[in-house]
């Protein structure tokens, strides 16, 4: 049971630190591309412009996330 337990938390870790920051990092980049290459005058352009906003977000969130782990672990290494 320790082993499946183990495995899992390993899954858990990889997934929340790696997979989920590279796939908002593909995402907000896949958007950024499709609306700087649509012409102003498509009509899917609002849509793009919508999703790279939200991609934005997300994407403004994990960098600064980003910023404060490497503030606390600056700010650890300092008191160490």
């Amino acid at each position: 049971m320790q082993e499946v337990t183990a495995e899992l938390f390993s899954t858990l870790l990889t997934l929340l630190f790696i997979a989920i920051p590279l796939g908002i990092f593909i995402w907000f980049i896949t958007a950024l591309i499709l609306f700087l290459k649509t012409p102003k005058d498509a009509p899917k352009r609002p849509k793009y412009r919508t999703n790279l906003i939200i991609a934005s977000i997300f994407f403004g969130i994990l960098a600064g996330l980003f910023l404060l782990l490497i503030c606390l672990l600056m700010y650890g290494v300092a008191h160490m």
